[in-house]
């Protein structure tokens, strides 16, 4: 009897650390997939064909004017041309080139040789959109004017 129930013992802690084991395979498992999903993040340099010309009719940042035709052009080097005429002041447009960055969240663009006024702009699919001097989207009933449209 005693050889009965200790082969039943034997058996059942047997059953027991294989069933943990398991478990703890099964959430290894778990674990690392959660890492992998956590770490594939699609962000616009990535996945978002950017180069192009974008344009747009923009409000004026500064008092003396309402409006502002702009285009930019990104590069495939990172380099851009912006191009800025005031409308009813400027009779040609201004234009500056220099290289942009991406900001660290890899949807944010910085145009850093553009002073005075917002220079950042959200990449989004087919156009860009200016942000504020803070680099946040503007959320006012006209932001939609904000945005630069790409050319097809």
């Amino acid at each position: 009897m005693k050889k009965v129930f200790l082969a039943a013992f034997v058996l059942s802690i047997f059953t027991i650390s294989s069933c943990k084991s398991e478990g703890e395979q099964v959430k290894n498992e778990v674990e690392n997939t959660t890492d992998s999903v956590k770490t594939d993040v699609t962000t616009a340099e990535k996945s978002i064909q950017y180069e192009g010309a974008y344009k747009g009719t923009l409000p004026c940042f500064e008092k003396d004017c309402k409006e502002v035709e702009l285009e930019i052009k990104l590069l495939p080097n990172k380099g851009y041309v912006y191009s800025t005429k005031r409308l009813g002041l400027d009779k040609e447009a201004m234009m500056t080139t220099g290289s942009f960055k991406f900001e660290p969240d890899g949807n944010t663009i910085v145009l850093p040789e553009i002073a005075n006024v917002p220079n950042a702009f959200l990449v989004e699919e087919g156009k860009i959109i200016q942000l504020d001097k803070n680099q946040k989207k503007i959320e006012t009933a006209d932001s939609a004017k904000f945005e630069l449209i790409k050319n097809k």
